[in-house]
């Protein structure tokens, strides 16, 4: 009740001590003109917590350090509740709605502000949706989320604290859309001067020509990037010093918006510090307690480490619920591509599509065996479903083509003409040409399901090999649709409506051409939906239908009119089985810290609830707080000072280019030095010179020899390095 004013208990009116000596230096204001009179409240699980200390967080990739945007900071519109529903104000401190839901009003915080200071208002909301989302103003394609019924909504300012969203049919899962986007709105303070059509012109030539960049939109997207020091954000922590590789370090935000019940500022945690390692020692990292928080990846062949090493490296594990269902999905390309030069690919393309293809391959799965020795026993064999707890649980759907029967699968594949086999008993196409399935699987899973699948793929007849390409190779190859099988894990299915498209056989891993082809418009005929590899399916097939129902089902207006549309989903793709699933979820295992509080021993973990966000992660807190007198003193520094990336002058050029001539001589004078020895030896000991002679040739080709056994990386070569040529051209 915002109306209790000062009186308040949470009224804004403590904070971090070292916001408070940079407030009595004059540098920030007090902490209710940073915080705004209607702030975000939040109450730990816990206690009130201690301000201070250092988040360890270690990712996968030094490119994740970008979730610091998504799931490490959740500065949505609306928010996710711990398990989902109820979904909760978060940016916008209220809405209304009517009846029908064409109509969305939502109410903002009054003195909420980005982390410059500026004020946040309506008309960063405006700006996101006229000037950067609109086709033709900056973006070539409008966010799915913004439209419904193929047509984009309106948005009104009413004042700078209200804002309306007006759309021509009904959109009952708005809410759902907006509370797993964070792209509803940008700084127009900040960007509208860098704006490719609307901004200043010889501001940005001049940006353009200090950054070397070759384009206005190159610029743009280069300023809205996560690792931009100078763009103004809504995160609890948020980045002020531009390094070019990790580790990478995120400090609080002092006009954060949120507090706790008693009126302290939050985040608790002075700041995120992020380290990069491979996968691999990702749970290495976690069992030898050098991470504060991390949700790991489902129950696998690490467990037992990091259950053994609990006690001796201070950290507790907690099992979080899976809402996203399946940890291992194996997705058919329905949409492969079809090289018309080679005859093999249509047909691999025809045996994707037959149902009665997939429903073999599911049969032939030793869902159990996989169960006990990847999943520690924990799980049931099960298609991709919203699982028993949840409201759209389907039975039907749940068990389809999930029981382990070679018999039953070798009879279909033989109903479907894949009678013939080779010397090595493995079945050929129907005209006796060898055939051999690839099953790519990303760096980062594991191994173990997929050398189990293909065993058990092999043994009905289908010859099937493993990869394991580079993720960047793996990425080129499904949005070229040239993958044949992938894996990738599910999100969300617990909730449906926020991320059907797995289900319905309609994700960019199952079907890229049709995914393409919907989100362009293409039911509504959009001329454009085929456009960019958009493939309009057939009018007849279950897979039209299926697209239908779920464009419908975003207009439904509550739960139980969604749960009768997913019904008929349900049907469809237990029936079609458009992804092939192994079991169950298990838990994922949380990684915390002893002494890290406030963490909930359990919460619903998916990329779309954008978790730990929906945990509360603000109210994380150090039991006991520390951090080195330096380490405090430089995050003071960081959070007034921003230091951008560093693209250097014409002088600093010069300087470089004579440093790299005078390193570049005393190279040269090194090298010749050497030769000139080796000749002298050459010359005064002979046997000494003939050897040499016989040793370099000799090395170089060993060198070569190696390189190519070892060094080259994994599939085809020659079609990488073309596709690598393609890139670059």
């Amino acid at each position: 009740d915002y109306s209790e004013g000062e009186s308040a208990p949470w009224y804004p009116k403590s904070e971090s001590p070292i916001l408070t000596e940079l407030v009595s230096e004059g540098v920030l204001p007090p902490v209710i003109e940073r915080v705004g009179s209607e702030p975000l409240v939040l109450k730990g699980v816990d206690s009130i917590g201690s301000y201070g200390g250092t988040w360890f967080q270690v990712v996968g990739a030094p490119s994740e350090a970008s979730y610091i945007s998504s799931f490490y900071s959740g500065s949505t519109f609306v928010r996710w509740s711990p398990f989902g529903y109820p979904i909760i104000p978060h940016v916008a401190k209220g809405w209304d709605s009517s009846p029908d839901k064409k109509e969305w009003t939502f109410h903002l915080r009054r003195g909420m502000k980005w982390s410059d200071g500026h004020p946040f208002t309506a008309d960063d909301i405006l700006y996101r949706w006229y000037k950067e989302a609109l086709p033709d103003s900056y973006e070539s394609i409008l966010p799915h989320w913004l439209k419904i019924g193929g047509e984009a909504g309106k948005v009104i300012k009413i004042d700078n604290y209200t804002v309306k969203f007006i759309f021509s049919q009904p959109y009952g899962s708005f809410l759902e859309a907006l509370a797993k986007f964070i792209d509803f709105c940008s700084p127009r303070h900040y960007l509208e001067k860098y704006h490719p059509v609307l901004g200043d012109d010889a501001l940005i030539e001049a940006t353009m020509e200090a950054r070397r960049l070759p384009s206005r939109r190159s610029l743009y997207a280069l300023l809205k990037s996560w690792n931009n020091p100078e763009h103004p954000r809504l995160w609890p922590w948020i980045y002020r010093t531009f390094k070019a590789n990790p580790p990478q370090v995120f400090v609080r935000n002092p006009y954060y918006f949120a507090v706790d019940t008693e009126g302290n500022q939050l985040p608790y945690v002075d700041q995120l510090f992020m380290e990069s390692k491979n996968f691999q020692f990702l749970p290495i990292a976690a069992a030898n307690g050098a991470i504060t928080f991390k949700i790991m990846g489902g129950i696998d062949f690490y467990y037992t480490l990091l259950m053994s090493q609990r006690e001796i490296n201070n950290y507790e594990v907690y099992h979080w619920f899976p809402a996203s269902r399946s940890r291992y999905l194996i997705h058919p390309n329905l949409n492969y591509l079809v090289d018309t030069d080679d005859p093999v690919t249509q047909m691999k393309h025809d045996l994707l599509n037959n149902k009665q293809f997939r429903q073999a391959l599911s049969l032939a799965i030793n869902r159990r065996q996989i169960i006990d020795i990847v999943y520690s026993g924990i799980g049931e064999p099960a298609q991709l479903s919203p699982g028993r707890e949840s409201f759209f649980h389907h039975e039907k759907l749940h068990k389809s083509f999930t029981e382990y029967s070679p018999n039953k699968a070798n009879a279909l594949l033989d109903e479907i003409g894949l009678t013939q086999r080779d010397s090595k008993g493995y079945r050929t196409f129907k005209d006796g040409t060898p055939m051999v399935w690839h099953f790519s699987v990303p760096q980062g899973e594991l191994e173990g399901p997929a050398e189990l699948i293909v065993d058990d793929w092999n043994r009905v007849g289908i010859h099937s090999i493993q990869q394991q390409p580079p993720n960047s190779l793996f990425a080129l190859q499904t949005s070229t649709r040239k993958i044949e099988f992938s894996i990738w894990p599910g999100d969300a299915e617990y909730i449906p409506i926020i991320g059907p498209e797995r289900i319905a056989g309609l994700s960019g891993f199952q079907a890229l051409g049709h995914y393409n082809w919907y989100v362009r418009g293409g039911l509504y005929g959009n001329p454009r939906a085929t456009e960019l590899d958009g493939i309009e399916p057939p009018l007849d097939p279950p897979m039209r239908r299926s697209i239908e129902l779920v464009d419908e089902s975003y207009s439904a207006i509550n739960r139980e009119e969604q749960r009768l549309i997913f019904n008929k989903i349900f049907d469809i793709a237990a029936e079609n089985v458009w992804s092939i699933n192994i079991a169950t979820s298990p838990p994922f295992p949380v990684v915390v810290k002893n002494g890290f509080k406030n963490v909930p021993h359990n919460a619903a973990y998916s990329g779309f609830f954008l978790t730990p966000s929906n945990a509360g992660m603000e109210t994380y807190y150090f039991e006991k707080p520390y951090n080195l007198p330096a380490t405090i003193a430089q995050i003071k520094k960081e959070m007034i000072k921003v230091t951008p990336a560093s693209y250097g002058s014409s002088q600093d050029d010069v300087k470089s280019s004579s440093y790299e001539r005078v390193a570049w001589l005393i190279k040269k004078l090194f090298l010749g030095v050497a030769v000139c020895g080796i000749i002298m030896v050459g010359i005064r000991h002979p046997y000494i010179g003939r050897r040499l002679l016989i040793m370099g040739p000799t090395l170089l080709i060993i060198s070569i020899i190696s390189f190519v056994i070892i060094q080259l990386p994994p599939g085809n070569y020659i079609d990488t390095k073309i596709i690598e040529l393609q890139l670059k051209g």
